[in-house]
């Protein structure tokens, strides 16, 4: 019998250097779009190839898994994971990337045609259908688009910087500061509860929030909402003690379910977002109402699609 092959956690996603990984980016497409669905080599590349902006993804060991591309006009397009990778978030964290290069280049929006396998991932990172579907390389697709908040200019009355942070200490603290500032509410998007809320200072923040008799509310959405009790969470006392004010529901959608990214956005516009849970990567500020408001737009629809903890009543008070 053959041994099943490992494949490793990390990964990471990188804007490509196109004549340099030339080769790469082609032997990824070729396999996944020649190979896997039968697209033409000839249609395959395109003239315009060259002059996009292209991210990689690549292993622990700089293997090329992944990528994607941005054209001129804010059209993504040629996302390809290889199968190993598919459903560990590589194709979210490439899709960030690109939205993040289209935001600093001052686009206004980017667009895409998703194959119909793959709209429900776009539309939950903020994707939305705008166009009759049609076919593209015997593939049938529908055009979808992002409209995109400016980035905001720091000024004397409204610093809106997102900080880039790539070490877990920072993270926390970030998301700590997050819950320091909210007023009213917090949302927090997890793949469980984990050691970021964890820290006596973050229960406690939660705690006076709860107990501040302002109409507050917590907003707690779990790929693995059981994990809390299996780990005797420290956060799970006061979700008992206050259902009223700790709502909790677990993601069951297959399309979020394969985005590992995580949220802790405030009240306050503050946010903190980990576009993959599993890396030591986030994109913090302390008042960005535009990415704020996305971000919300996105834990909505999530809630939404997600479903009481039914297994868990005593955490969820449902």
């Amino acid at each position: 019998m053959t041994a099943k092959k490992v494949i490793p956690e990390g990964f990471k996603v990188d804007q490509a250097d196109y004549a340099r990984d030339f080769n790469a980016l082609r032997s990824i497409r070729e396999t996944v779009f020649v190979n896997e669905q039968s697209v033409p080599r000839d249609l395959e590349l395109d003239a315009v190839d060259s002059q996009c902006v292209h991210v990689i993804a690549r292993d622990l060991h700089e293997q090329p898994i992944g990528t994607g591309r941005l054209m001129p006009d804010g059209r993504i397009g040629r996302m390809a994971v290889l199968a190993e990778w598919r459903s560990r978030g590589v194709g979210g964290v490439m899709l960030h990337r690109l939205i993040e290069l289209a935001r600093s280049r001052g686009l206004h929006s980017v667009h895409l045609h998703a194959q119909i396998d793959a709209r429900r991932f776009y539309a939950a990172h903020g994707f939305a259908v705008c166009g009759a579907g049609f076919s593209e390389a015997n593939i049938e697709h529908v055009p979808m688009r992002l409209e995109l908040a400016p980035i905001k200019q720091p000024s004397n009355k409204d610093v809106a910087v997102l900080h880039a942070l790539r070490d877990e200490s920072r993270i926390h603290q970030a998301i700590l500061e997050c819950l320091q500032g909210a007023r009213h509410g917090v949302d927090l998007l997890r793949l469980k509860l984990d050691a970021s809320v964890a820290n006596a200072d973050a229960i406690e923040a939660m705690r006076r929030l709860a107990t501040s008799g302002r109409g507050a509310r917590i907003r707690i959405l779990l790929h693995e909402p059981e994990s809390a009790l299996r780990d005797m969470h420290p956060l799970v006392p006061l979700l008992q003690r206050l259902p009223s004010i700790f709502a909790i529901r677990e993601i069951d959608d297959p399309a979020d379910r394969e985005d590992l990214g995580e949220m802790t956005l405030n009240d306050q516009h503050g946010i903190v977002w980990r576009p993959n849970a599993k890396l030591s990567e986030a994109h913090a500020a302390s008042h960005a109402p535009g990415r704020r408001n996305q971000l919300g737009e996105t834990f909505a629809q999530k809630w939404e699609r997600a479903t009481p903890c039914t297994r868990l009543r005593a955490l969820s008070g449902l």
